[in-house]
């Protein structure tokens, strides 16, 4: 049986959380013919327990001022005030006296840069999540990321991913996990992988359980930037 907890940790289960810079592209049409507002933005999307996209939705960050912006949402909210935005079509605008002005967009499209699949295993048979809050046995949860083909492989191709899922050592023992980065926090366990951009990704992570419950499964993507320090050749 899950108790009232049980069902309230699976809410929040397997909520996925992207965070990247996933912008223009995904946001500014390319039949925009007005000039957009200069802007940071934000990029989440929310996924059901199996890895399939359930919503995509944008934070736009602008100092304030009069402010035009292009996206293709379904809905947008101010998060800031409670000026009205004034949407016709794919243009947003708002005049804000506020210094920073912050607007949500939804999506109309659903497509992210990365098929995520998330499938779990208890003592060796596949099981839903919505079944695994509460149980009890030999969990194996395996993440596999590929290429959405369907969007603009820019993002798939310079984007590194970082996910990261954090269990209860109080209901998780045995926790393994190849290739992963574990590391402590307090009582619980944060196993990291990272997939480099171009490259899919299969990831397991098993552990003995009991009465099983988790946080949410992050997972964050970001341009990948390396720092190399040039040898000295001068000696």
């Amino acid at each position: 049986k899950i108790t009232n907890r049980g069902e309230f940790e699976m809410k929040k289960f397997l909520s996925v959380f992207i965070a990247a810079l996933l912008i223009l592209t995904l946001t500014a049409p390319v039949s925009a013919t007005g000039t957009p507002t200069q802007k940071e933005e934000a990029v989440y999307g929310l996924l059901a327990s199996d890895g399939s996209v359930q919503s995509i939705y944008v934070v736009n960050s602008f100092k304030g001022g009069m402010i035009t912006d292009y996206g293709n949402y379904n809905e947008v909210s101010n998060m800031t005030t409670s000026e009205k935005l004034n949407k016709s079509g794919d243009r947003i605008t708002v005049n804000s006296a506020d210094a920073r002005f912050y607007y949500q967009g939804t999506l109309q499209s659903k497509a992210l840069p990365w098929n995520i699949d998330i499938r779990y295993k208890l003592d060796s048979k596949e099981i839903s999540a919505s079944e695994l809050a509460g149980k009890a046995g030999a969990l194996k949860i395996a993440i596999s990321v590929t290429q959405n083909k369907a969007v603009n492989s820019v993002f798939y191709e310079n984007y590194m991913l970082q996910i990261s899922l954090t269990l209860d050592t109080e209901k998780c023992a045995d926790i393994l996990s190849p290739n992963a980065t574990i590391a402590g926090a307090g009582k619980n366990k944060v196993i990291a992988h990272s997939v480099l951009p171009g490259k899919d990704a299969s990831i397991t992570v098993s552990a003995n359980v009991e009465d099983f419950a988790m946080n949410c499964i992050e997972i964050t993507a970001m341009p990948l930037v390396m720092m190399i320090e040039m040898p000295d050749t001068q000696n």
